[in-house]
């Protein structure tokens, strides 16, 4: 049997590389066995995100009945600690998700192989959209007779099995005081301006591979093409977000914690743009909803939310808030590739709260 081939004409940016061609076809391998070993659809079996998502369409993607322990699920959600007027919907969606976790940790996880990540949201098949869990396995794993549903009471959600993914940045030069600046914040008596450490780096490429506290950075000038220098407070890659010293103290500033619950919730993306509404649809490295990270220790992962809008360039370090109470929630910090799609990859602000003590400043006017 001879390889697939691309047409010769077909143009180079169009040409499948002979890694995805392998990929499709371990795939289509790994769909045949869990076919005929589980006797199910395998509609789901490798699902991608979904194109478009509103937080009307959740409720037709969750079951209409709460899950098993719902009480005690909604006390871990703790959703109406944060704003009680939270709809009955986004709740009923994270209860279901917090109820897949603690299954899949238990009966499912022993039986997927290669496992690089897992995540919990929403897929597309068609125009059907479903809750599920989602494993992104080793290449060679992709063959393996995975599960295709999970079963929780009556109801059944797929697990999808996806090749690994890639991480993209979205970097643009950070301008002083404009540009992809997330906020200022403080830590202690030192006073900044918080983006992606990814943005900095670039800018500073001496001091690759890591830039450190203390460190002097150099930053663009709105408008301009000379430069200035800045001092970093607090920089971490496990977060990829970096804190530089600038002017920005004054007197008797309003403190504004970030979002720190986890959840589908609808968000706006502060873009170069304008801003641009947008809804979480997948999560992960937030078991149970639980923020990973102790004061002064780097985390052993970082919490990642991930949107439907994969966003484009220059976006790297937009704020991103939460629509629902207004709060800021997450650094917009480029896009995730994965199989079928592509998202936005946001981390979320209370991590780094948790980490460096780190307080968000209300946005001043001037």
């Amino acid at each position: 049997m001879t390889a697939p081939t691309e047409p010769t004409g077909t143009p180079p940016s169009e040409r499948r590389s002979l890694t995805e061609i392998a990929v499709d076809v371990l795939v289509a391998v790994g769909r045949w066995r869990r076919r005929r070993t589980h006797h199910q659809s395998v509609k789901f079996a490798n699902a991608g995100p979904p194109s478009v998502l509103r937080p009307s369409d959740i409720s037709e993607c969750v079951p209409a009945k709460s899950p098993p322990r719902a009480t005690k699920l909604a006390d871990i959600a703790a959703f109406h600690d944060a704003n009680p007027n939270i709809s009955a919907e986004l709740e009923s969606a994270w209860l279901w998700t917090l109820a897949l976790d603690a299954v899949v940790e238990s009966e499912v996880r022993p039986q997927i192989k290669g496992i690089k990540a897992i995540t919990y949201g929403f897929v597309q098949s068609g125009s059907t959209v479903r809750l599920a869990v989602i494993f992104y396995v080793r290449v060679r794993a992709l063959v393996q007779a995975a599960p295709l549903f999970i079963a929780i009471g009556e109801n059944k959600f797929p697990i999808v099995i996806r090749p690994p993914f890639v991480d993209l940045s979205a970097h643009a030069d950070v301008k002083f005081r404009f540009g992809e600046i997330t906020c200022d914040a403080r830590i202690g008596n030192d006073y900044g301006i918080l983006t992606a450490a990814h943005v900095v780096a670039k800018e500073n490429k001496n001091l690759n591979p890591s830039i450190r506290a203390q460190d002097m950075v150099t930053c663009s000038r709105a408008g301009t093409s000379s430069a200035c220098e800045h001092r970093v407070l607090a920089t971490d890659t496990v977060m990829d977000a970096t804190l530089v010293n600038a002017e920005v103290a004054r007197e008797n500033p309003k403190i504004i914690q970030a979002m720190k619950y986890v959840g589908h919730f609808p968000i706006t993306i502060e873009t170069p743009k304008g801003p641009i509404d947008s809804i979480i649809c997948e999560v992960g490295g937030v078991p149970q909803g639980i923020i990973p990270g102790t004061r002064g220790k780097i985390p052993a992962a970082p919490a990642l939310l991930f949107s439907v809008t994969a966003g484009k360039h220059g976006w790297s370090g937009a704020m991103v808030t939460e629509n629902i109470t207004g709060k800021p929630y997450c650094m917009f910090q480029g896009s995730r590739e994965v199989y079928k799609g592509k998202l936005g990859r946001l981390q979320m602000l209370r991590q780094l709260e948790v980490v460096w003590g780190m307080e968000i400043l209300e946005r001043h006017v001037t």
